[in-house]
């Protein structure tokens, strides 16, 4: 049986745990090549460790290891590293975009037969209009953890920024499995969010700006995707915690909208849709004159604000259509918003990355791809 000591204990073990895995892994990292060096479209200054994912994954081993009752199901548990094995190898070698996602999509389909973890019900999305995935759930399934995946890692891209949304993501599914009477799955889905508290230690910017000691890399944004998605799915599904998923969508309501307008905006100007660019909202932000600090507090202040107004909302007993209709509408007020801020800043020549004061200077009039 799970007690509130084991709770506390299994939190501050991840945290503790990954604090020291972190800092042990990046004295390691020169000599495993495991850097991220300057240049080209990144705005850093010195090589930078990129071991965060490794670390946190050390740190979340270390509690199941020695908490079993804190452990997921083996399914996700072998998905879990799969993904950092994948993102620790692309940050070594730079894998091909088509050949990484046709891994990922392998990977999150053997995890979601083996584990069962799909979604049968999506609820009421129009009045009226109950939808019934059936024999597409698992599809839909595997499109949900990819999609979530990597919204996550194109949301790496200012220190902090991944990390804190990673954050309110696993908070807010916690929050929602509590509410719903399902203690064991809020205190799983806490203990991510225990050691990315650990490696955000190494990751915010420090006192007067100064930059992350430690990048999470693909190892830590791809496993950490994954795991939001597995229990965002899990909180969803009718026969485990039963939170309707018009609910559990707004998690991630920052990755998610930021990842797919960044999307339609390539498409739009016939560009690759994966390929790396500055035309995020980070990218925005800093642009706009805020602080790598201050893009951290703006867009972890949206998504955390997002997540509670839709929980309040069912809450209240607002109807499932009425979330998809709002997150729906947020989206394309999102899209446009956005679009419309790029498209002054191309016009007035406005910076496009960070001020001189942060990065190089060099790099400060650069567009987005």
């Amino acid at each position: 049986m799970t007690t509130p000591s084991t709770f506390a204990v299994g939190l501050a073990l991840a945290l503790l745990a990954t604090l020291a895995a972190t800092e042990i892994l990046r004295r390691l990292a020169p000599r495993f090549g495991l850097l991220d060096r300057p240049g080209g479209r990144k705005q850093h200054r010195s090589p930078t460790p990129v071991v965060g994912g490794l670390a946190m994954a050390a740190g979340l081993g270390v509690c199941w290891a020695l908490l079993p009752e804190t452990r997921p199901h083996v399914a996700w548990l072998l998905g879990f590293v799969a993904f950092v094995l994948l993102g620790a190898v692309d940050d070594l070698l730079h894998l091909r975009a088509g050949s990484k996602f046709l891994i990922q999509a392998f990977i999150a389909s053997c995890v979601v037969i083996v584990s069962g973890v799909a979604l049968p019900f999506l609820g009421e999305v129009l009045p009226g209009w109950v939808v019934w995935l059936g024999a597409l759930s698992i599809p839909f399934a595997v499109f949900a953890i990819v999609s979530v995946m990597n919204a996550v890692n194109m949301s790496d891209g200012v220190d902090g920024l991944a990390g804190s949304l990673g954050v309110v993501a696993l908070l807010s599914l916690a929050l929602m499995s509590s509410l719903a009477g399902h203690a064991i799955t809020a205190f799983q889905a806490l203990l991510p969010a225990a050691a990315l508290l650990g490696f955000l230690a190494f990751n915010v910017r420090g006192p007067k700006g100064v930059p992350a000691r430690v990048f999470m890399g693909d190892a830590g944004s791809l496993s950490l995707g994954f795991l939001i998605a597995v229990f965002a799915l899990v909180v969803a599904s009718p026969d485990r915690v039963g939170v309707p998923a018009a609910v559990v969508i707004w998690c991630c309501f920052i990755p998610l909208a930021d990842g797919l307008s960044v999307i339609l905006r390539r498409m739009s100007r016939r560009s690759g849709a994966m390929s790396p660019g500055r035309d995020h909202l980070h990218h925005l932000l800093l642009a706009k004159g805020l602080s790598p600090g201050g893009v951290v507090v703006v867009e972890s202040g949206l998504g955390l604000t997002a997540a509670l107004l839709a929980i309040m909302g069912w809450q209240v007993g607002l109807a499932d259509w009425v979330l998809v209709a709002a997150f729906c509408g947020g989206f394309v007020a999102f899209h446009l918003a956005v679009s419309r801020a790029w498209s002054a800043a191309t016009a007035t020549q406005v910076p496009l990355v960070e001020p001189a004061s942060f990065e190089t200077r060099a790099a400060v009039n650069q567009r987005p791809v």
